[in-house]
């Protein structure tokens, strides 16, 4: 995807104006013009902003810093290196069907390769430098979905590996260093442990008081805390707890 084309979407997305964000990047340190913002999504005699730039019209935008400057980066790559992370994501894709006992018939194939050609290669070449953990993935974690609705298609992929948990919240049921494998749910109940993140990677069980999600710990010293969606992120209910014995 073009940096301008991509630049275009995310401020369409945030609903910023060209002045907002201008103000935005001035925030962050960087000054730049309504108008050469302008240029840049209108990608005008094909000029390239500077990395300094990039980075602080992402952080205006709330998104990561890298995501624009990884963006020109493919932009300026000769065209087999992008065809080539496009084929990566591609096999990826299948795999991670393929694991989940999907068969992909060539209609899906065509709708993934479609959506694949659309997706912004940035978005993916930074979730793939940010893992971690990719020895830890089993095809018991993986999932994939593919919709298709009035002529769109979307591919979800997820595969979500065991995580290691940084506080005693929990003990003695889990602790420190503990690894959690997780079932993400459609709402949690009740007595359910989950795992979010919070200060570091934290669990906690989960009590519905007056309609709203109370995150509560076992170990005493630690707060329980009212759910935020702003401020944590549930990744999934604790299936199986693994620790090391020492």
């Amino acid at each position: 995807m073009p940096y301008a084309k991509l630049l275009n979407q995310l401020i369409e997305e945030s609903g910023m104006t060209a002045k907002d964000v201008a103000q935005k990047c001035a925030d962050h340190g960087v000054s730049i013009t309504p108008s050469y913002l302008s240029m840049l999504r209108n990608g005008a005699g094909k000029r390239m902003p500077s990395d300094e730039v990039s980075r602080a019209i992402a952080k205006a935008l709330g998104k990561d810093e890298d995501l624009l400057v990884v963006e020109r980066a493919l932009d300026e790559a000769p065209e087999p290196i992008t065809k080539a992370l496009q084929y990566i994501l591609r096999i990826a894709t299948a795999e991670i069907f393929g694991l989940t006992g999907t068969e992909l018939t060539p209609e899906m194939e065509a709708l993934m390769d479609e959506q694949i050609q659309k997706m912004p290669l940035s978005e993916s070449v930074l979730q793939l430098a940010q893992q971690t953990n990719l020895p830890q993935f089993s095809k018991d974690t993986f999932g994939a979905m593919m919709q298709s609705t009035d002529g769109s298609t979307t591919v979800n992929v997820t595969a979500p590996p065991e995580f290691v948990i940084d506080t005693d919240a929990m003990q003695p049921i889990i602790g420190k260093g503990d690894r959690v494998r997780l079932q993400a749910e459609p709402q949690y109940k009740t007595g359910d442990i989950v795992a979010f993140n919070g200060n570091g990677m934290e669990c906690r069980r989960v009590e519905i008081v007056d309609g709203h999600v109370v995150l509560v710990p076992f170990e005493r010293g630690f707060d329980s805390l009212t759910y935020d969606p702003k401020k944590q992120q549930i990744l999934g209910r604790v299936m199986t707890v693994t620790r090391d014995i020492k």
